[in-house]
């Protein structure tokens, strides 16, 4: 899975409220780390029905609590970035609209650090999900209530680095804005990375997401060589994971390593192809890969096997249903497999197929 920002962040609803003085409140509250950690594995690791289960768990025994609905909307939300599909938005809505109103109150009534920060990363979720419904007003409007309550939670406590992490990427989106080829705000690349690497290096809870999220930014920027060891590091421990997969098999690939990236393009298309609803943007996209490395080592059969393959998929997707990639819009893959198939002179007819198994 994408180890999010808000994965760790279930443990800080324990800081909601203070603890009591009693044995009893001091008991309760160990009991809820415990049980949050548990929901924070399953969800690592893919166990969702058991992510799920916690989280009605968490959602029974602390019900002023934001950890269960937390736990909820990354489940749902990890199923869809991680697949690039959107099935479980409905679900994803419900449970961040709870844990939000549950983290706002919490803040109203112990305005904390770690309160704070909750709060911003949960607007944040919120935000990413409005853009992607076309909200553009809403969704503008809680990336500043986000960046607005991380920033608090970092001035309330500076050796608080876990804020750094929203921050940072706030500061990498920004700085890709552009209308004419112009760039609207200050680019600040060096902050960028400077933060997260603090992150990873000094964040209480956030240290696997710094990791993730420096990958990002550092393949975004083109920057391969600098990734490849981050990725090494997040492929060990998550090695069916199809976000590690798919960032392996892309930094090889940009760097020149191409038949070792074949290895990780077919690995992904076995994990994407055995999901409940297979992405078929991905799997085109993961066939595109695997053609331009056939034609490259000579097997002009297998290439044209392979993009023929890639444009079947392409043309299967529906839109509605499928999420983009971090690094490119379907519409650039696609428009990269009709060039493709142009160049060697194959057809570019539609064809619709199932996804294969």
């Amino acid at each position: 899975m994408t180890y999010s920002i808000l994965a760790p962040l279930f443990a800080l609803a324990l800081s909601s409220a203070p603890l009591a003085d009693d044995a009893s409140g001091i008991h309760a509250s160990a009991e809820q780390d415990a049980l949050i950690r548990v929901c924070i594995d399953h969800i690592l690791h893919e166990r969702y029905d058991s992510a799920f289960a916690c989280s009605d768990s968490l959602r029974q025994r602390y019900p002023e609590s934001p950890a269960g609905p937390f736990v909820a909307a990354e489940a749902f939300q990890t199923r869809m970035s991680d697949y690039r599909v959107r099935r479980y938005e409905p679900q994803f809505e419900s449970a961040i609209q709870d844990a939000i109103a549950k983290a706002q109150a919490a803040t109203t009534r112990d305005p904390s650090a770690q309160n704070l920060f909750l709060l911003g990363a949960a607007e944040s979720y919120r935000c990413v999900y409005w853009f992607r419904q076309g909200k553009w007003l809403k969704a503008v409007r809680a990336a500043f209530r986000s960046i607005g309550q991380l920033q608090r939670a970092r001035e309330a406590d500076p050796q608080f680095a876990d804020p750094l992490l929203g921050l940072a990427l706030y500061d990498h989106a920004k700085a890709k804005v552009r209308v004419f080829g112009i760039g609207l705000f200050r680019n600040r690349e060096d902050r960028v990375v400077e933060w997260l690497r603090t992150v990873n290096e000094h964040g209480r809870f956030l240290s696997a997401d710094a990791s993730f999220a420096l990958q990002y930014v550092l393949v975004d920027r083109g920057e391969f060589a600098a990734a490849l060891p981050i990725n090494d590091t997040l492929i060990a421990e998550l090695p069916r994971d199809p976000v590690c997969l798919y960032n392996r098999a892309f930094i090889l690939e940009r760097l020149g390593r191409q038949s070792e990236a074949k290895r990780y393009w077919q690995q992904l298309i076995e994990v994407v192809a055995a999901f409940e609803e297979p992405s078929q943007g991905l799997l085109a996209e993961c066939h595109y890969h695997l053609a331009r490395t056939a034609r490259t080592e000579g097997d002009a059969q297998a290439a044209a096997r392979l993009i023929a393959r890639a444009k079947a998929h392409a043309d299967s997707r529906i839109q509605a249903r499928e999420l983009d990639g971090p690094y490119a819009s379907f519409e650039e893959v696609r428009e990269a497999i009709l060039k493709t198939l142009r160049e060697w002179g194959l057809t570019t007819t539609a064809t619709v197929i199932s996804p294969a198994r």
